[in-house]
C-alpha cells in the first residue's frame, strides 16, 4: 500500500474541516433543530395524556387522642375514605344522572381522596433523593427514616385532595361532581356523626287516642296522658343536654326551661287533681277502672319482684368477690416483694393482673348495685301509687256518690289542650335546635377552586431531553459522514 494515500488524523485536520464546512454544519444544525422541535411538538400534542379534575379542601375537625386523629363531634375517627364512601357516591351518581355516561363501578373507581401537601411532596422528593444514593448503610437509612418521621409530624396534614379522573366526563361536570361529593359528605356525616340528637318520637295523634280511652275508662285516659308527658319530659331532658349554652325560644316566646316547668306543674297538680276526682267519685268510674287498676298494680309488682331478684343475685356476686378478695390478699405483699427474685415471674404477673381485673369487676358490680337500688325505689313508689288508688276506689264503691262528669271533662280537656300545645312547642324547639346545631358545624373549607389537570404519558422534561439528544446525535452523524466523505480515503486538497 502507498504511504501517501494513508489517512492520518490530526487536530489541524479538524480545524480545517470546520473552516471549510462551517456554513453547511450551521445550516444542518438549524434545520435539524427545527425538524426535531416540530416532531417533539407533534408528539406532545398527539400523545395521550392523563386528564383529571382536582379539588383541595382543608379538614377542620379537631385533633384528639394519643394518635392525634381527627374526630367527628360524635367521637368517631375521621377517615379520608368517608368522603367517597358508597352512600355519598351513590347519591352524587344519581343526582348528576351519570347512567348514560359511565357505569357506577367506573364512577366509583374514578374518584379518590389523598392526603396532599406541597411541603409533604417536597419532603418525599427530598427523602427519595437521599435514599437513591449508593453505598448507604443500615444506620444511614435508619437516620433518614427517623428524620422523615420527625419532619412529617411537623407538616400540616389537614389538606386533602379529591381527584376525579375520567376523560369521558366534561370538565365542567367533573368540577360539579367534586364539589357535590364534598358537600354531600358534609350533609350526611354532619347528621350521622353529630352529637347524638334526641330521637324520641311522640304520638302526634294523642288527642284522638285519648278520646277513645275516655270512652272506656278515665283512669286509662289519665295514664295515657301521664305516659305522654313522661315522653315529653325525656325528650326535653335530651334537648337540654344538646342545647348547652344556646339560647333558643319558640314562636310562643317559651324556652325549653319554661316547657319543663309547665310539664312538672301539670304532672304534680293537675293530673293529681283529676285522679283524686275519679277516686273520690264512683259516678266517674266505669266497670273497667277496678280491673285496669288491679292489672297495673300486678304488673308493677312483677316488675318490682324482677328487680329485687336481680338485686339479690348482684349482692350474692359481690359477696363471692369479696370472699375471694380476702382469701387472695394474704400473699399479696410476698408476691410483690419476691417478684424480681422468683423464677415464675410470668405466673406472678398473671396473678397481679387477675387481681386488677377482679377489682374492676367489683367496681362494676357496685355501680350496678346502686343503679338497681335506685330502680327498685322508683318501682316501689309505682306499686305504692296503684295500691293507694285501689284502696281508695274500694272505699268509695261502698258509698254511692253522684258523679259530675261535665266538670271533670272540662278540666281534663283543658289539661289535654295544654299538653298538646307543649308537645308542639317541644317539637318546634327540637327543630330549631337541630338546625342551629347543624349550621354551626364546619367540617371543612375549600383550599382553592377545582382545577383541570392534564399529565402527558411522557413528561415535557423527558421529551425535551430526548429531543436534545436526538438533535445532537443527528449533527454528530451528519458531521461524521461529511468528514468521512471529504477526508478519509483521499488526500485533502492543497491550497
Amino acid at each position: 500500500m502507498n504511504n501517501d494515500s494513508e489517512f492520518v488524523f490530526s487536530f489541524d485536520l479538524v480545524v480545517d474541516f470546520v473552516k471549510r464546512f462551517k456554513w453547511r454544519l450551521f445550516m444542518f444544525a438549524f434545520l435539524s433543530l427545527a425538524v426535531v422541535v416540530l416532531i417533539a411538538g407533534t408528539i406532545c400534542i398527539l400523545l395521550p395524556s392523563h386528564r383529571y379534575m382536582t379539588q383541595e379542601i382543608e379538614i377542620l375537625l379537631p385533633i384528639r387522642g394519643k394518635d392525634e386523629a381527627r374526630i367527628y363531634p360524635s367521637g368517631k375517627k375521621f377517615n379520608r375514605l368517608d368522603i367517597v364512601s358508597p352512600p355519598i357516591l351513590k347519591k352524587v351518581y344519581k343526582n348528576n344522572q351519570l347512567e348514560g355516561i359511565l357505569s357506577y363501578e367506573d364512577f366509583q373507581k374514578s374518584i379518590s381522596v389523598v392526603n396532599f401537601s406541597i411541603d409533604r411532596a417536597l419532603l418525599d422528593a427530598e427523602v427519595a433523593s437521599k435514599l437513591s444514593k449508593r453505598n448507604l448503610t443500615a444506620a444511614d437509612i435508619s437516620n433518614i427514616e427517623r428524620e422523615y418521621r420527625n419532619a412529617l409530624a411537623k407538616i400540616d396534614s389537614s389538606i386533602y385532595r379529591v381527584v376525579f379522573a375520567n376523560s369521558s366526563v366534561p370538565p365542567v361536570l367533573s368540577a360539579k361532581i367534586l364539589n357535590e361529593t364534598i358537600l354531600t359528605w358534609f350533609k350526611i356525616y354532619s347528621l350521622l356523626e353529630a352529637e347524638k340528637l334526641p330521637v324520641i318520637t311522640v304520638d302526634t295523634q294523642i288527642d284522638a287516642t285519648i278520646a277513645q280511652d275516655l270512652k272506656q275508662s278515665r283512669f286509662i285516659a289519665l295514664d295515657r296522658l301521664q305516659y305522654y308527658l313522661d315522653q315529653l319530659e325525656r325528650l326535653s331532658g335530651r334537648l337540654q343536654l344538646v342545647q348547652s349554652d344556646r339560647k333558643l325560644t319558640a314562636s310562643t316566646g317559651e324556652s325549653l326551661e319554661d316547657i319543663v316547668s309547665a310539664m312538672r306543674y301539670i304532672k304534680t297538680y293537675q293530673l293529681a287533681l283529676l285522679r283524686q276526682m275519679v277516686m273520690a267519685d264512683a259516678g266517674l268510674q266505669t266497670s273497667l277502672d277496678p280491673m285496669y287498676v288491679q292489672s297495673r298494680l300486678e304488673h308493677e309488682q312483677r316488675q318490682l319482684n324482677t328487680l329485687k331478684t336481680q338485686h339479690k343475685m348482684l349482692l350474692d356476686s359481690l359477696a363471692i368477690m369479696e370472699k375471694k378478695g380476702v382469701e387472695g390478699s394474704g400473699g399479696g405483699k410476698e408476691t410483690e416483694a419476691s417478684l424480681m427474685l422468683d423464677s415464675g415471674v410470668l405466673n406472678q404477673l398473671s396473678a397481679i393482673f387477675s387481681r386488677d381485673a377482679s377489682n374492676n369487676f367489683r367496681t362494676m358490680l357496685a355501680e350496678q348495685n346502686l343503679a338497681l337500688a335506685s330502680s327498685i325505689a322508683k318501682q316501689e313508689e309505682a306499686v305504692s301509687f296503684y295500691q293507694e288508688i285501689s284502696s281508695k276506689m274500694k272505699k268509695v264503691s261502698e258509698n254511692t256518690v253522684t258523679g259530675n262528669s261535665a266538670e271533670f271533662d272540662q278540666l281534663f280537656q283543658g289539661v289535654l289542650k295544654n299538653v298538646i300545645n307543649l308537645g308542639k312547642t317541644i317539637a318546634e324547639l327540637k327543630q330549631l335546635l337541630t338546625e342551629d346545631y347543624l349550621s354551626s358545624q364546619s367540617f371543612y373549607v375549600p383550599a382553592g377552586e377545582a382545577a383541570w389537570t392534564q399529565d402527558p404519558l411522557i413528561s415535557c422534561k423527558k421529551l425535551g431531553g430526548g429531543a436534545v439528544a436526538a438533535w445532537l446525535l443527528l449533527n454528530v452523524i451528519y458531521g461524521g459522514l461529511l468528514f468521512t466523505g471529504n477526508y478519509i480515503g483521499k488526500k485533502p486538497e492543497k491550497k
